[in-house]
């Protein structure tokens, strides 16, 4: 899953966002708004949106709003 999420974000772990890289966006987004984002910005699929939430949600403790990114994980 780690894969999917390669294609559409890196990871910030200072400041706990994604930094979207498609199509040289590099807009950086809260870990909850990644669904949102992908889908109303980028036209991206609900399946493909939903193995980056998956990806996203296995990176963090918590839920995304107390999310934290785990150190030692990179994507």
């Amino acid at each position: 899953m780690q894969e999917v999420l390669r294609r559409f974000c890196l990871i910030n772990k200072e400041y706990q966002r994604l930094i979207c890289i498609r199509e040289g966006c590099r807009f950086a987004i809260d870990l909850c708004q990644i669904k949102d984002y992908l889908i109303n910005i980028h036209n991206i699929s609900k399946f493909i949106v939903r193995q980056v939430v998956r990806s996203v949600s296995l990176l963090t403790l918590g839920s995304c709003r107390e999310g934290i990114l785990l150190d030692g994980l990179e994507v």
